[in-house]
């Protein structure tokens, strides 16, 4: 939750990147060694990073909104 508290930059993004090859690793472990474990975790992660990239997507479009994003500091 303390991630959504940080103001909002585009750099932002960058938490999804790893989040999603760790997710898309766990589903390939699972496609080659069909054990229930990497099952959950790997679809308890996608869960996660839909979540992740959902509130992402919300906060940039605000910040679009708001003119805010690619602004001249």
């Amino acid at each position: 939750m303390r991630f959504l508290r940080l103001p909002f930059f585009i750099s932002a993004w960058a938490y999804s990147f790893p989040l999603a090859a760790l997710t898309l690793a766990t589903l390939v472990m699972y496609a080659r060694l069909p054990n229930p474990v990497f099952a959950l975790l790997g679809f308890g992660l996608l869960a996660l990073l839909s979540l992740v990239v959902a509130a992402l997507a919300v906060r940039t479009l605000i910040a679009v909104w708001r003119r805010q994003l690619c602004v001249p500091e």
